[in-house]
C-alpha cells in the first residue's frame, strides 16, 4: 500500500516542474531569512527573589540580577510563599530563591545552587522550567568571582 502511495508521489512531483525547485527554494529561504526574523532571547522577565543567606555574596547577586536587561526586579520576598502570591497574582514571573549557606558553598566548591521556579502558564517559559529545578550558578556567570591580574607579556620582535 505504501509501495504505490510513494510511487503516486514521486510521479506527481516530477510531473510538474515546479514542485522540484520549491522542495529546494522554500527551506533555503526558511533558513536565510528565518534568524533574522525571529529572536528566542527572553527580556524583560518580571522576577521575585528570595534571600534565605543574606550574605555579601547573595546581596550582590540580587544587585547583578536586578541590574540585568534580562529581568526586572518586582520584589525581594522573606519567604517562598511571598514570592509565590507575586505569581499567582501575575506580578512576577520567575522566583529566584536563594538557599541558605550560598556564599560558603560558593566560596568553599565555586559552586552554589539556587532554585529557579518559572510561571510556566506564560508558554514562553517552559523550557526554562522544568518543571521547577535546582540549578547551578557557577561563579563566574555572575561576575563575582575576582578577576585575575594579567601579566603584560614582552613582545620580542
Amino acid at each position: 500500500m505504501i509501495k504505490y502511495l510513494l510511487e503516486k508521489e514521486f510521479k506527481q512531483l516530477l510531473r510538474n516542474p515546479m514542485l522540484p525547485r520549491m522542495l529546494l527554494v522554500f527551506p533555503c529561504i526558511i533558513l536565510l531569512v528565518l534568524p533574522w526574523a525571529t529572536n528566542f532571547e527572553i527580556k524583560n522577565m518580571n522576577l521575585s527573589i528570595v534571600d534565605n543567606d543574606r550574605s555579601p555574596y547573595s546581596t550582590r547577586l540580587v544587585q547583578k540580577v536586578g541590574a540585568s536587561e534580562y529581568f526586572h526586579l518586582i520584589d525581594v520576598s522573606n519567604n517562598y510563599q511571598e514570592a509565590m502570591q507575586c505569581i499567582e497574582k501575575g506580578d512576577a514571573d520567575l522566583i529566584l530563591e536563594i538557599p541558605p549557606h550560598f556564599e560558603r558553598d560558593l566560596l568553599k566548591t565555586g559552586v552554589a545552587k539556587v532554585l529557579v521556579s518559572a510561571n510556566t502558564v506564560n508558554l514562553s517559559l517552559i523550557h526554562i522550567s522544568e518543571p521547577t529545578r535546582q540549578a547551578e550558578i557557577s561563579y563566574a556567570v555572575f561576575c563575582l568571582k575576582k578577576k585575575k591580574k594579567k601579566k603584560k607579556r614582552k613582545q620580542n620582535c
